[in-house]
């Protein structure tokens, strides 16, 4: 089966050349992409050359705020598509580019997602000490009216 069409089934010979052709340009690529040879395409804007994997991070930190405001956790389950988004709009196509900077955007993406994860364990603690005040004031109140 070749894009819908089986072998054989097509009788023009110049469609059949076409098919054959595109076939041979598939396999290449899948074979310098498995061998690490591929072709890069991608342009690296000088903004992801000349800023620091910090600052980048605090950037896609502040783009995953803006996706997801009320739902932090939510955040770092899709840290993988936001930061595919957030990389397309800096003109940035992630796996099309070379090794260093595919090094240089995993180490920002890693530096995100700690800083998410500080960030989620902070809240965390914060709702958990306002949920033990307020279950204590509970407790407090239900022993007040016991005894009245």
């Amino acid at each position: 089966m070749k894009k819908g069409l089986r072998a054989g089934c097509v009788e023009d010979p110049e469609i059949n050349l076409k098919i054959r052709r595109a076939e041979l340009l598939a396999e290449k690529k899948i074979k310098l992409r498995i061998s690490g040879k591929e072709e890069i395409t991608g342009k690296i804007p000088e903004e992801i050359n000349n800023k620091s994997e910090e600052e980048l991070a605090n950037e896609l930190v502040v783009f995953v705020r803006k996706e997801f405001p009320d739902d932090p956790s939510s955040s770092i389950r899709y840290l993988g598509r936001i930061s595919d988004f957030f990389w397309r709009q800096k003109g940035v196509e992630k796996y099309q580019v070379d090794h260093a900077i595919r090094h240089k955007i995993t180490k920002v993406e890693d530096l995100a997602l700690k800083k998410l994860e500080r960030e989620i364990q902070e809240l965390e603690k914060e709702r958990l000490s306002k949920l033990v005040d307020e279950c204590f004031l509970w407790g407090e109140e239900a022993r007040f009216k016991e005894g009245h």
